[in-house]
């Protein structure tokens, strides 16, 4: 098993009046700590030239990662850095094995396997700027493979560490939430947690209203692999958020339950005053056919509109770094204090909706409405 390398994201709305600090010192969340970062593939080059300066960072996912992030490291050295084994692709956890471990019959020397300390260590050598420790994907309804991952995790005396739980989404609401904060509030590291669904999960109500409790309850928690809720995340407490500025970087995905459609080229891109997401393409065709779609005022975009888009290479690209764009935007605007974050958020959610009204009424198309997550965050803030 390739060792694991990771680097956490950030975090405006901390508060530490209602966080206890972890009882290992950690430099990495503090080097993250009111940052957004990025998740990226194959693209992280071009994703980290974008940025440098802008004092964010990339989660780097993919079987590259590894290599990735060494070279990036030499290139960027101040730059916060992770690599993602994404192990929970191919691993459940179990109450035996919750980590993702290299049997000893795997090791070509046959020397011992690695331990969770020497994977964790290895992404450090390499310049992550926390290491991730692997852990198989939670299913629903047994507690008992992330209570033994944090027991296990608790065990290392390693600072710059973080546990990532990939967990079905269903651990967010309902009753299984309590238990879910409960079990991971016992962690002495940063835990991250991403959401798998076959969707959005957080277009669940109910799983939405446990997303923001999760980040309310939980010291360091960070927001992984996911999209705009992130920076609602970080509004509500979150230490950070990762974005994914593509759709299969925006949500984990078991055994391929996230539905995508690869055979279309056209970049997936936020449009920022409507908080949507959909392919250029789609966006031209189906929203913005009598309407035009607003100008953006991102760095690259610069007024122009975000559905122009098109399916060459360049287009591609350039539609992906709007995405990182335009996020950057958000998270510089946010304020740092937590009720302001709180309340930025909530007016950027009234805005969209707002926003909406507004197109629905000049585009004569009453049926349109927000997204079902907005609807959400609307209904539990305004």
């Amino acid at each position: 098993m390739t060792p694991a390398q990771t680097i956490t994201l950030n975090q405006i709305g901390h508060d530490p009046s209602r966080r206890g600090a972890p009882s290992t010192p950690n430099r990495g969340i503090e080097e993250i700590r009111g940052k957004v970062l990025f998740a990226a593939g194959e693209d992280a080059y071009a994703v980290a030239a974008h940025l440098r300066g802008s004092g964010t960072g990339i989660v780097l996912t993919g079987s590259e990662a590894a290599g990735q992030l060494r070279r990036l490291r030499a290139t960027y050295p101040k730059m916060p850095l992770i690599a993602d084994p994404k192990v929970y692709q191919d691993y459940t956890a179990t109450l035996e094995r919750p980590f993702a471990m290299p049997d000893a019959d795997d090791q070509l020397s046959g020397l011992p396997a690695a331990s969770l300390a020497e994977i964790a260590q290895a992404q450090l050598d390499q310049g992550a700027t926390l290491a991730v420790l692997p852990m198989g994907y939670l299913a629903p309804g047994d507690a008992g493979p992330l209570r033994s991952a944090v027991a296990e995790a608790n065990e290392l005396s390693l600072r710059d560490v973080m546990l990532v739980v990939p967990a079905d989404w269903s651990w967010l609401r309902g009753s299984h939430l309590k238990q879910f904060i409960a079990i991971v509030r016992q962690s002495t590291h940063p835990v991250a947690v991403a959401l798998n669904n076959k969707g959005n999960a957080l277009d669940d109500a109910a799983c939405l209203h446990g997303y923001r409790s999760l980040f309310e309850q939980v010291p360091n928690a960070i927001a992984w692999r996911t999209d705009h809720n992130g920076l609602g995340a970080v509004a509500h407490g979150a230490a950070a958020a990762v974005i994914g500025f593509r759709a299969s970087l925006r949500h984990i995905s078991v055994e391929g339950d996230f539905s995508r459609s690869p055979e279309n080229k056209h970049p997936q891109v936020f449009v920022p005053d409507l908080m949507m997401w959909g392919k250029s393409d789609f966006l031209r065709a189906t929203y913005f056919t009598t309407v035009p779609a607003a100008g953006c005022t991102c760095g690259g975009c610069k007024g122009a509109a975000p559905d122009r888009f098109r399916d060459t290479p360049a287009d591609i690209l350039a539609g992906n770094l709007h995405n990182v764009d335009a996020f950057l935007a958000d998270s510089r605007a946010m304020l740092t204090d937590p009720a302001g974050a709180r309340e930025w958020w909530r007016q950027r959610i009234l805005t969209a909706v707002q926003a909406m009204e507004r197109f629905k009424l000049e585009a004569q198309r009453p049926r349109l409405k927000p997204r079902a997550d907005i609807e959400n965050w609307f209904n539990e803030l305004v």
